[in-house]
């Protein structure tokens, strides 16, 4: 019954003239932004390598799973920043692999710094429909889709300013909008009909600041709003403390998801962090599913962060 129900949400997003809706965000946004903003790059002044790992909606067959890998960092001592991005998405029959090159380019303000981002690269898209046979009444039936593999050029740009105290980023993704599996099928009235899915832009805007109790507490209040013309508004509200700089824990409330998810995050060492999330979700498919796990994982080379020099 789940694999059905899945099944159906798969085919309301990917309909007739349909758009690809991936990229489901990661509860931990603000410590992986290159995820999404470009300008990200060279921000911590430091070589800098972030693991990512999430199981959307435990127990739901067909359910997102995302990797996310990425390193970046600045030329020397330049205002130029290089970096690579890599992200494995599987929704279901439909498994996404982007690769990314980024360059930023960094201006020095009176109190901060101004980065602007450029990504470029290939999306691989596989529908594989065979891992869902089993769940449909008759798989045969000509309306039924056909496995497809399809590689296109795309690119994100961003801008990100940051201070001492404070950041703010603003960003659009899939600004070449790929179009995937353009084809012709056959209705069961042997009809045909025009069939394709196609990436939109996906509009984000960060921000955060951090507040400092004293010398070991500190509070950091975050917001990430996310517009596809194809879905609501989305927008992630969450705070975060931190003690001794090592140490935080928060929570954020995810309105397009409908879900609150738990963070805590330590350094385990001068130069390597771990994280944890978990999400609750009180939407239509919270009695479907048990939950959403991420991990992260950060690597810092030269430094740790939430130095002088790192501005985040």
């Amino acid at each position: 019954m789940k694999t059905r129900i899945f099944i159906l949400l798969i085919i309301a997003a990917f309909s007739t003239k349909g758009f690809a809706q991936l990229g489901t965000p990661l509860s931990q946004f603000s410590g992986n932004q290159l995820l999404f903003n470009p300008a990200y790059a060279g921000v911590y002044e430091m070589l800098t390598m972030n693991l990512s790992l999430r199981q959307q909606w435990t127990q739901l067959p067909g359910a997102p799973r995302i990797l996310n890998f990425n390193g970046h960092s600045l030329v020397g001592k330049s205002r130029q920043a290089l970096g690579l991005a890599y992200t494995r998405e599987e929704y279901g029959p439909i498994v996404g692999n982007y690769v990314y090159g980024n360059y930023s380019y960094r201006i020095y303000t009176r109190n901060g710094a101004l980065n602007f981002g450029l990504q470029a690269g290939i999306l691989n898209n596989v529908i594989d429909w065979n891992k869902f046979k089993d769940g449909v009444e008759d798989p045969t039936d000509p309306g039924w889709m056909e496995d497809r593999t399809t590689t296109r050029f795309d690119a994100n740009v961003g801008v990100f300013y940051m201070t001492d105290n404070y950041y703010v980023g603003f960003s659009a993704k899939h600004i070449t909008r790929p179009k995937f599996d353009n084809t012709v099928i056959r209705d069961t009235a042997n009809r045909e009909i025009s069939w394709y899915s196609q990436m939109p832009t996906d509009w984000y805007l960060i921000a955060g600041f951090r507040h400092h109790f004293d010398d070991l507490w500190s509070i950091r209040p975050e917001l990430l709003v996310r517009y596809v013309h194809t879905v609501p508004l989305s927008v992630n509200v969450g705070a975060y403390m931190y003690f001794t700089n090592n140490y935080s824990f928060g929570a954020n409330f995810m309105t397009g998801q409908r879900a609150v998810s738990f963070v805590a995050k330590a350094m385990m060492t001068n130069n390597f962090r771990i994280g944890y999330s978990y999400d609750i979700y009180f939407g239509p498919v919270s009695a479907l599913q048990r939950g959403s796990h991420e991990i992260m994982i950060n690597y810092y080379i030269r430094g740790i962060p939430w130095d002088k020099h790192s501005r985040r």
